[in-house]
């Protein structure tokens, strides 16, 4: 049952994932240079429930790296979409970009970190709510049958 649960837990994790992060950045996981950056989520998460132990090989250290890959990931992002402003794309990094020139608060790493919290409160928030949800209704299923 557990496995079920964890495998129910990434499966609306990384649906969550990507269809915030198309939004936020247009991201799309089949042309994306990183296809795993789901995956780096639900590690950073790991990696916030365990022991903070900064050796290589722990849960904690991998939160860590994945965290750096994903905040460079996100940089190269910015950086390119700077380059191309003739390919305004209108989502959210774009207004975050434009909002750069004109808000003396914003700077690039301002905007990753905002860009990787909306992510990461949105896959976490939703991700959990569903798979309890679906565990609540699998354990208790007389609640559907009075629903019908």
């Amino acid at each position: 049952m557990a496995e079920e649960m964890f495998s129910s837990y990434i499966t609306s994790a990384k649906m969550v994932f990507d269809f915030t992060a198309k939004h936020l950045f247009g991201y799309d996981p089949e042309k994306a240079k990183d296809k795993n950056m789901s995956e780096r989520f639900t590690y950073f998460l790991q990696g916030l429930m365990s022991f903070p132990l900064n050796i290589p090989g722990t849960a904690f250290h991998k939160c860590l790296e994945n965290q750096k890959m994903v905040l460079r990931l996100m940089k190269d992002l910015i950086d390119e979409r700077r380059a191309m402003p003739e390919k305004h794309r209108g989502n959210f990094i774009d207004q975050m970009i434009d909002g750069i020139k004109t808000e003396s608060f914003l700077s690039d790493d301002f905007v990753m970190y905002v860009m990787f919290g909306i992510l990461f409160a949105s896959f976490e928030t939703i991700a959990s709510t569903l798979t309890l949800a679906i565990m609540f209704l699998i354990e208790h299923p007389m609640v559907v049958k009075e629903q019908e």
